[in-house]
């Protein structure tokens, strides 16, 4: 490694609380302690935030799939319809612009 390079600690979330142990929270600790309370909450509902928004990443990642899947499907049929427009374009210029139509042109 250069000298130009930044070495990135390992950061562990253990190695930031409680001096690198996690402490179980017991029922008599939240007792008549508020702010421990919200506390709580406030991670709980933070941590059903992260759910709704990892779900909705999820539908939108199937849905993208499922575009996928259906993306060549959709660009043969507009390449066949191109296709005949042009091929019936092309026929029509063709038949109008002659000045003598063609005796299969049926007119």
């Amino acid at each position: 490694m250069d000298s130009t390079q930044v070495n990135i600690p390992d950061i562990n979330e253990l190695n930031i609380y409680e001096g690198g142990t996690l402490n179980e929270i017991k029922i008599a600790d939240l007792m008549n302690n508020e702010t421990a309370i919200k506390q709580l909450i406030n991670i709980h509902n933070l941590k059903i935030k992260e759910v709704h928004n990892a779900q909705g990443q999820i539908s939108v990642l199937k849905s993208e799939i499922e575009y996928q899947k259906t993306a060549p499907f959709i660009s043969i049929i507009a390449l066949i319809v191109n296709l005949g427009g042009s091929t019936v374009s092309a026929l029509a210029v063709n038949f109008l612009s002659a000045d003598k139509p063609p005796k299969y042109a049926g007119w």
